[in-house]
């Protein structure tokens, strides 16, 4: 299924414009956040650049996420699985390897200066929110000014939980449950590094 990442950019360009926000800057995880991403900074003739984070999976299907990392070293851990802490700390240790291993091919550059700036982070599908939540945590980091994160897709539970961290949450479509927006992921088209390193 086929749904219109680039579309989505410009249909989301508006509810920003009205924000009245100054000095942008479009952040998107890959991978499904870049062409949206891209859209919407092209509309916004906002600087554009990446931001790596990866979920950490469960093995347990009832269970959503674990956690997540971010191209700094921010972690966010919700559970553990079960596994003893040395095994879980080696999970992490891999993200970590796979998150750089990203970082070094999609976006070898540093970040462009945050500090004081407002940042819009973009994710398309937003299933569990924790490479949201992981981001905002290194944003903050950075001493940025203000967070507004945009989506295409998201439930209402995790709308909540991730604006409750910054100052705007904008979603094209809010779902009833993680279920739904799960759903929808797995219909989206898959993009790979190679298409990444080709839009930007």
């Amino acid at each position: 299924m086929n749904l219109d990442r680039a579309e989505a950019g410009l249909k989301l360009t508006r509810k920003i414009v009205d924000l009245e926000k100054s000095d942008l800057i479009v952040l998107s995880i890959p991978k499904g956040g870049v062409e949206f991403g891209l859209s919407l900074s092209d509309s916004l003739n906002a600087e554009f650049s990446l931001l790596i984070a990866k979920r950490i999976d469960s093995i347990f299907i009832d269970i959503p996420s674990l956690g997540a990392v971010a191209e700094d070293g921010s972690k966010l851990v919700f559970g553990h699985d079960g596994l003893t802490r040395s095994r879980f700390e080696e999970i992490i240790k891999d993200h970590v390897v796979e998150v750089n291993r990203r970082r070094k091919k999609l976006r070898p550059k540093l970040l462009p200066k945050l500090e004081g700036r407002t940042v819009v982070l973009v994710d398309d599908v937003a299933v569990t929110g924790s490479t949201l939540l992981v981001s905002v945590k290194m944003l903050r980091k950075l001493n940025v000014g203000e967070i507004i994160v945009a989506s295409m897709y998201v439930s209402k539970d995790i709308f909540k939980i991730v604006n409750e961290r910054v100052e705007n949450f904008i979603a094209l479509n809010i779902l009833k449950d993680i279920e739904e927006t799960k759903k929808i992921h797995r219909e989206m088209d898959e993009v790979s590094e190679e298409e990444i390193l080709a839009m930007i």
